[in-house]
């Protein structure tokens, strides 16, 4: 039977959706208690959006490579018009649940102050945690929310069917968007004592709660790299950023926040004489697009294993994709995330 194509799809589901009434389906790690009002003006943007935008849908559409892919993407887009009232994503199980209530079993101690960010509309502490994950046992300073979709979903590697889009033992890694470290050390271990990672992040708090991580794992931190600069589609680049926590991002005017210099993948690779790339993990809050530009090089003599964040932006959805697949046209597309709403979402590419 052949598959229906997304436009005919879309609406089918739209109709659908608009009549149905979902519950449990609010994240109040992120988001505090549940506001279930429906705002008119933004389902009417994100509808606008959507039907500017349905011819670059339905190319992703065919472009992704499994039905999961496929039912995502519509699901994706269907929530961002109608919202968590009407929409559920399918990865939303009672496995997900149990997941979501079990963080805290994995606290070792309480922050006592909140970190100062204004990121998200509840408080975000950066609590301790000690976790198992692929035989190794984590000890991470990190939010609730991070910890939850970074490790115990594994929100960067993609098993469904016959595709795993993951890090294997021996792999080199860049974790484009470092953060807390989080990711980096799940990469680490993953990638075992003969991989390398290296990863990318220039906001001092950051960086100050990452070097604690790696001081908390010292097996791990053996084969991690830090760099102190954010990545653009060239290098030496005049760019400015605020901290924001998780949520730092460049884009600010000249003059405000830190001025930083911007490193390219492409440059990086040769200056380092790094001899093969398996893995990028693209994660820098709207500096993807450049990002990916910088890496281009990288993607075609590697063709690494890909996984960009296409959320943080409107247009990214549309956009991304296309420069990926325009920079290896033999890579397979998939798409997924984690979280109850369209954040998160993880566009993954393997040649």
């Amino acid at each position: 039977m052949a598959t229906p194509s997304f436009t005919p799809r879309f609406f089918n589901e739209f109709f659908q959706s608009i009549h149905s009434t979902e519950s449990n389906n609010w994240d109040e790690r992120r988001f505090g208690p549940e506001n279930r009002a429906f705002s008119v003006d933004s389902a009417a943007f994100q509808m606008r959006f959507a039907l500017a935008n349905i011819d670059h849908y339905a190319w992703l559409y065919e472009q992704l490579a499994d039905a999961e892919s496929r039912d995502y993407l519509v699901r994706f887009v269907l929530y961002k018009v109608l919202g968590h009232t009407h929409v559920r994503f399918p990865h939303v199980t009672p496995e997900f649940w149990r997941l979501y209530r079990s963080v805290d079993s994995y606290l070792v101690s309480r922050a006592s102050e909140p970190f100062p960010s204004p990121l998200l509309p509840v408080p975000l502490y950066v609590n301790q945690y000690r976790v198992p994950f692929h035989g190794a046992t984590l000890n991470l300073n990190t939010c609730d929310i991070s910890l939850l979709e970074t490790i115990l979903l594994d929100q960067y590697a993609y098993r469904k069917g016959e595709a795993d889009i993951s890090i294997q033992a021996g792999d080199v890694v860049i974790d484009a968007g470092a953060c807390w470290g989080d990711a980096t050390l799940a990469f680490s271990a993953r990638a075992g004592k003969n991989g390398r990672v290296f990863g990318f992040e220039m906001i001092p708090e950051n960086l100050a709660i990452l070097r604690g991580n790696l001081a908390e794992n010292p097996e791990l931190a053996k084969n991690v790299g830090i760099i102190e600069s954010p990545l653009g589609s060239r290098s030496g680049e005049e760019c400015w950023a605020s901290s924001r926590g998780p949520g730092s991002k460049l884009g600010q005017a000249a003059g405000e926040g830190q001025r930083f210099l911007t490193t390219s993948i492409d440059d990086f690779v040769r200056a380092k004489k790094i001899e093969t790339v398996n893995f990028i993990k693209f994660d820098i809050e709207g500096a993807e697009k450049d990002a990916l530009f910088g890496a281009k090089d990288t993607v075609h003599r590697f063709k690494p294993a890909l996984a960009v964040s296409v959320y943080h932006k409107n247009e990214d959805i549309i956009e991304l994709p296309r420069i990926v697949k325009a920079l290896c046209p033999e890579y397979k597309l998939y798409l997924h995330g984690v979280c109850l709403n369209h954040g998160e979402t993880i566009l993954f590419a393997k040649a």
